[in-house]
């Protein structure tokens, strides 16, 4: 007989096999799986003998495998025998130790913790080294047991969550720890509940929630303290950046963990950073500037600066502007805004642009010829302003005469050209006197007093001068102008011819050989032919404009003998070219119409009226005499009388009556 034992648990998955108490063999079986009450669990001694479901043998396979024995004594445990009992089984000595040394590591609980959470852990000592399982039990010290549960394997957590401030402090649980053959040990503890610091700190803030702050400026934050039931005090600098040159709204938060891990509720500041500052705008150059009509005007500027945005000067607004080419005040407003919308105050620029009325006038010729007709061109006035320097504006002229009534002897035009309303004549009046008012554009006038000269007129003087050789009573003669007389020209102009002397230019008898004269013209010639009744021929070349006729040398030709002489000198010839004037004594004639006389010297005879003669003698211009009057000289220039001396120690002398002195010939009278 052998004493068979097998044995299987699921705690390991092993099945043991013994034999007579010794263990023979031992194979994992059943995958671990536990054979668990209410299910019929059938196998065989082996390994893997039982089918995939563990509930029913297989037929097929495994018949072979059935045991083929007596058996005497059969027993089935409900618990997998260790080897010892086994042993004591086949001894037939089988004895129970309960276990022992049943303690707790671990035995408090902090509050506030949640249900579940793990107290401690229960531990014991079986002496055969069976299973122990651990169980709150009824009994003296359980009075604690229903704020806990304890699992099987010993695991004390809590059943409720504790709170230190409304529950006790301490509770006192029986715990049995139970070996696999019933044998328990019982015992009482106490599970301690510590107090948590579980009051949150306080923050409070140092100054107002909310700061309006100024942009620009330096932002310092005011922070924040806080206190703590177990850590006392202290302070709390903020989180988040306030940007100080950026407007807008900044929020710093203020936060707290005391060392319990408790954390303060989050407070909060609200920076509002703001922009009220204006710009500021400085005026460059004067406040008020005066500048005169069409000058040219630079505006100064100005500058502008704020204390955000820096440098706005291109950004200022110039509202006004100033027109140089009309007097009047004005307003120039320079205005800027930074990029908030804050509007500097305005700046202000008074600019006068003021006229001033001219100083001087001018005309560019101051005399007109007389006899010239209305609407003559005397000169063009030109008008001197202080605002016009080079000249450029144009002016209006009014005239009136020294009693400040409108002129009626002169007229302007629109471009201050003066012409004459009327003709002038020298004899009745040599100077005309009028008052010019020159007038710009804005109404500054300046009045100035002009006296225009009449010029005085003469009549022409010719010159006679002979072509060629008398023949068969014919000669031609030119006339050649030495001076019109004035600037409207002549009327006409040709020679004179006749039997007799011929002492003006319309007496009886006279032949008129008139020519048409011409702007320009300097000479005409004519062919002359003599009466057949007349002995001599006497022949003057003249010319008329308005002051009278002027008649040239008189040349006188015998028609009987080539030789000519001078009528007004009552001359007979003395040698070639040579003659004696029967008053004014011998004198030498010139091809070219100067005479050389033996005391005087050097003349331009023209002759005029009655026998009369005007002489040109440099030094002393024009001198008038004629035959019975000479030495008696009348001088045009001086408008006196001269007596003639002739010549004394190589000078021609006279005698000056306005001055009472004697003179030299060609000196200055």
């Amino acid at each position: 007989w052998h004493h068979i034992a097998v044995s299987y648990s699921n705690s390991d998955g092993m099945v043991r096999f013994y034999v007579d108490g010794g263990l023979d063999h031992s194979a994992g079986a059943h995958s671990g799986n536990a054979i668990g009450l209410g299910v019929s669990r059938f196998g065989v001694i082996g390994v893997n003998c039982e089918d995939t479901s563990y509930n029913q043998m297989t037929d097929s396979d495994r018949t072979s495998l059935n045991y083929s024995g007596l058996i005497d004594d059969a027993r089935i445990y409900n618990r997998a025998l260790s080897a010892y009992e086994i042993s004591k089984l086949y001894l037939g000595e089988i004895q129970n130790t309960p276990p022992g040394n049943l303690a707790i590591n671990g035995n408090q609980i902090t509050e506030n913790q949640p249900v579940g959470t793990t107290v401690g852990q229960f531990l014991a000592s079986d002496s055969e080294g069976d299973a122990m399982t651990f169980h709150l039990v009824s009994g003296a010290g359980d009075t604690g047991n229903h704020y806990f549960t304890l699992e099987s394997n010993g695991s004390l957590k809590s059943a409720v969550s504790f709170d230190y401030e409304n529950n006790a402090s301490s509770y006192s649980i029986r715990v049995q720890v139970r070996d696999e053959h019933n044998a328990v040990t019982a015992g009482n503890f106490t599970v301690s509940l510590i107090d948590l610091d579980d009051t949150a700190p306080v923050i409070s803030l140092v100054g107002p929630t909310s700061v309006t702050h100024e942009a620009g400026t330096t932002y310092l934050d005011q922070g924040a303290n806080w206190s703590d039931g177990d850590d006392g005090t202290g302070t709390i600098t903020g989180n988040g950046e306030v940007n100080a040159q950026v407007p807008g709204t900044y929020t710093i938060t203020y936060d707290k963990t005391d060392n319990a891990g408790n954390a303060a509720l989050t407070v909060t500041r609200t920076v509002h950073v703001v922009d009220t500052q204006k710009p500021v705008i400085q005026l460059l150059g004067d406040t008020n500037v005066s500048i005169g009509v069409w000058q040219a005007f630079t505006d100064a500027g100005v500058s502008a600066s704020d204390s955000l945005d820096g440098n706005l000067t291109a950004s200022v607004q110039v509202i006004g502007d100033v027109n140089t080419s009309q007097p009047g005040i004005y307003t120039l407003t320079y205005r800027v805004s930074d990029q908030v919308g804050n509007q500097a105050i305005d700046v202000q620029r008074t600019v006068s642009v003021f006229n001033q009325s001219p100083t001087e006038i001018s005309l560019s010729a101051m005399q007109v010829e007389e006899n010239l007709p209305a609407g003559t061109l005397v000169g063009q006035f030109a008008t001197t302003d202080p605002d016009d320097p080079e000249g450029r504006r144009v002016y209006s002229y009014a005239l009136f005469d020294t009693l400040g009534n409108p002129s009626d002897q002169f007229a302007v035009n629109e471009t201050g050209d003066l012409f004459t309303s009327l003709a002038f004549d020298f004899e009745q009046n040599n100077a005309h006197e009028l008052i010019v008012r020159a007038t710009d554009q804005f109404g500054g006038s300046f009045d100035k007093p002009f006296e225009i000269s009449v010029v005085d007129a003469f009549p022409p003087i010719v010159q006679t001068e002979i072509e060629g050789n008398l023949t068969e009573g014919r000669i031609s003669v030119q006339t050649k102008l030495l001076d019109a007389g004035q600037s409207a020209g002549l009327l006409e102009w040709g020679v004179l011819a006749s039997g007799a002397p011929i002492r003006n230019h319309d007496h009886d008898g006279l032949v008129r050989y008139e020519k048409s004269h011409l702007p320009g013209q300097q000479v005409v010639r004519t062919l002359v032919s003599a009466d057949p009744s007349w002995k001599k021929l006497y022949l003057r070349a003249y010319a008329r404009n308005h002051e009278g006729t002027g008649m040239g040398i008189e040349q006188v030709f015998d028609l009987h003998q080539p030789d000519g002489g001078v009528g007004w000198a009552n001359s007979k010839p003395l040698a070639e070219s040579w003659w004696e004037s029967s008053w004014w004594g011998p004198f030498y004639q010139t091809s070219s119409g100067w005479f050389f006389h033996s005391e005087m010297g050097w003349v331009f005879p023209v002759s005029g009226e009655s026998g009369s003669v005007w002489m040109w003698k440099d030094g002393s211009g024009w001198l008038w005499t004629k035959g019975g009057l000479y030495p008696f000289l009348y001088r045009s220039e001086s408008s006196n009388w001269m007596y003639f001396f002739g010549r004394f120690d190589q000078d021609a002398l006279y005698f000056d009556y306005e001055n009472e002195a004697f003179m030299k010939m060609g000196s200055s009278f």
